[in-house]
């Protein structure tokens, strides 16, 4: 297949879990497929660095590069409250992109094009006999909802709701303007179905690089260690963060004297920095998180709002680490309570299940080594194949279509 890959967002350095997703996916399409990576990002300039790191890390890829879109500070504007049209549909809108995309479309230059993820849609215009497919990192309308409904201040909780209005409308028809869409999650799936109002959405699973997070031995004669990984910025891990220090990690340090516990995760905000105390700590940007959860005696995703994917459990679970999730946290993933993950709802549950842990090692190890069996099925290799079967289907129904030339 000649595939034409569409993201306003950078590739490398792989960091944030939208931007692992996208790199396992092209990296091992172009294993057996002739993958073009269109390149878009916000910064306003030109990165001189950055076409040289996606040759080297992405081998066998093709790159169109198209001019950077300018850095618009539209959430520091009260004015933007006032426009009718999501900032999602804004932000990476791009005449150069959008005419590109649109001739590739036109004439045929490639089989199938991705449009990876909803912010990228805006320049996806229709038309054409080449098909298009959108993957859909989250239920973009679910998490402006779950924005709102911790929005402390009852006029901020209105202007939000608001906001999830205007984006529902927008996420819903172009939902319907793809020939198909994938979602990260069975969960994500369906409420895709629901808001396009069609049934061309399927869910893939989610991977984990099985060479990066293999299997650790535990630290010895270490203090007990609990970490959570996730970028601080996002708002349901910042809600996580603070909900685990506030209600949960002072029920466990009381249980079990000398316990620590790590917020390891880029850009943290001002309110999770403010969690750092004589037990907690606050990494900020590290160069691995696969170093500090192999230091982890337990690995907790203490999530109560989100979808998209769960990189994080998959993650702790390949380096054979016992974790506890929440139910949603955990939500969509093949997982077995009690066997290779413990799920726990409510803040005494949880920190009951942390603490049970912390004290059995011999429990502790045997899920961490179910957990590393489990979690071994989806490497990258075997999740993307689940990705290029729709993709072939995709092209193999268009080409029906179309009939004999």
């Amino acid at each position: 297949m000649r595939i034409l890959w569409v993201r306003g967002a950078k590739i490398v350095p792989v960091r944030s879990g939208g931007q692992i997703l996208s790199y396992y996916h092209v990296r091992e399409l172009a294993r057996r497929h002739e993958v073009t990576v269109l390149s878009f990002y916000r910064a306003g300039k030109l990165d001189p660095n950055y076409a040289g790191a996606l040759e080297r890390e992405l081998p066998g890829c093709r790159f169109v590069h198209a001019s950077p879109i300018l850095v618009r500070r539209e959430r520091r504007n009260p004015l933007r409250l006032l426009d009718p049209k999501p900032s999602v549909m804004t932000r990476l809108a791009s005449a150069e992109v959008a005419q590109t995309v649109r001739q590739w479309l036109e004439e045929g230059r490639c089989d199938v094009a991705v449009c990876d993820a909803l912010s990228s849609a805006v320049n996806f215009m229709g038309g054409g006999t080449t098909p298009a497919v959108l993957l859909a990192h989250n239920v973009e309308t679910s998490l402006e909802r779950s924005k709102a409904g911790q929005a402390r201040h009852w006029l901020q909780r209105l202007v939000m709701q608001r906001a999830a209005r205007r984006l529902e409308a927008y996420e819903s028809a172009k939902l319907q303007e793809f020939e198909h869409v994938v979602a990260v999650s069975a969960e994500d799936a369906a409420e895709m179905a629901r808001l396009a109002g069609h049934g061309r959405v399927t869910a893939i699973s989610t991977g984990v690089d099985l060479d990066e997070f293999a299997p650790a031995p535990p630290a010895v004669d270490a203090p007990p260690l609990v970490v959570f990984v996730g970028m601080m910025s996002y708002l349901p891990n910042v809600d996580a963060a603070r909900w685990f220090c506030s209600e949960i990690w002072p029920q466990i340090v009381a249980a079990v004297p000398g316990a620590r516990f790590r917020i390891v995760g880029r850009t943290p905000t001002p309110e999770v920095r403010a969690l750092a105390s004589d037990t907690v700590e606050v990494t900020g940007t590290v160069p691995s998180v696969a170093e500090h959860m192999a230091q982890a005696s337990v690995v907790v995703v203490p999530l109560r709002a989100g979808g998209g994917t769960r990189l994080k459990i998959y993650q702790g679970m390949a380096m054979a680490r016992a974790t506890v999730s929440t139910t949603l946290g955990a939500e969509g993933l093949d997982v077995h309570d009690g066997q290779d993950i413990v799920l726990a709802d409510g803040a005494d549950a949880f920190a009951a299940a942390v603490i049970a842990l912390l004290r059995d090692k011999g429990r502790r190890s045997a899920i961490g080594v179910a957990a590393a069996a489990q979690a071994a099925l989806y490497g990258w290799a075997a999740v993307s194949v689940e990705f290029e079967r729709i993709l072939e289907g995709v092209v193999a129904g268009a080409a029906k279509r179309a009939g004999p030339e």
